[in-house]
């Protein structure tokens, strides 16, 4: 093949196998699109309307992304396409962009956090951060609470790479030089940490519920307008040369995210990705 296209399509790493070059990347992108459109000639007329699609679809996705809302993307999507196989790929923020970039995944579920240029992204969602407190704690009773208030107490800071980043950089800008009692890197374990009264913490994620795993109680306190919301985003390498499957996944988390906001609004006003 790269006899034929004149190019390198790997870069060869000693011990550490094959990565793909740019130009690989642009390749393997033209042809998983190629690749669909001989499954779609292939069709039948009366599977016109997709039902009967096939193939194989990579989907990456952030740690937290995938029980509040990637899940039910997926029963909407295998719905209407039972044939596809899905594969899916979990990683932190910056995991989750690499594979995008490498190739790795023909579309991704984050952040809009330290996206570049190469990348193309449509929001599928916003959500404001809030406070999570003991259930008994004295801000668990207030209809709202300022960062400054949440910093001045030992935060829980969810430390996966670049989410750790994002929360330090948001409370400098506000002036405020936190107390990290712990660092963890999941989200229930933060969930654990402060309804154990080990600290505060700032998410955007609300999973339904407001309990620890281990059954304490916990409140959720809406902050003041001082942190932006959070832009969840479907990424595509090119959605000029998506494929036919990614192009179905897209219109079913579309109608995830619409459907969430027409049938349950007090949940999903809250419902989002940990950080």
């Amino acid at each position: 093949m790269e006899d034929i296209l004149g190019q390198a399509l790997f870069l060869r790493r000693n011990a550490k196998g094959l990565d793909l070059t740019p130009f690989g990347v642009r390749k393997l992108i033209e042809a998983r699109r190629l690749l669909s459109e001989l499954e779609s000639f292939e069709l039948s007329p009366l599977d016109g309307d997709g039902a009967n699609l096939r193939g194989v679809l990579v989907i990456a996705y952030m740690t937290t992304v995938g029980p509040l809302c990637l899940a039910g993307i997926l029963r909407l999507f295998r719905d209407r396409h039972p044939q596809v196989v899905i594969h899916l790929m979990e990683g932190d923020l910056r995991e989750t962009r690499e594979r995008i970039a490498g190739g790795a995944a023909e579309l991704a579920i984050t952040y809009d956090i330290g996206i570049g240029a190469a990348a193309s992204r449509e929001i599928l969602a916003e959500w404001q951060p809030y406070a999570l407190v003991p259930a008994d704690h004295r801000l668990a009773g207030r209809d709202h609470a300022t960062l400054r208030e949440v910093g001045r107490e030992p935060l829980i800071l969810f430390g996966l790479p670049d989410s750790r980043e994002f929360w330090l950089t948001a409370l400098e800008q506000a002036g405020i030089s936190p107390t990290i009692a712990f660092e963890v890197s999941s989200m229930e374990m933060v969930r654990s940490m402060v309804a154990n009264r080990h600290g505060l913490a700032i998410m955007t994620a609300r999973p339904a519920g407001d309990f620890s795993y281990d059954g304490k109680p916990l409140a959720c306190i809406p902050l003041t307008s001082e942190l932006v919301p959070q832009k969840v985003i479907a990424l595509v390498p090119d959605p000029q040369r998506m494929s036919r499957l990614a192009q179905a996944f897209m219109d079913s988390a579309r109608a995830y995210f619409r459907d969430s906001l027409t049938t349950e609004p007090e949940v999903s006003a809250s419902r989002s990705m940990t950080l």
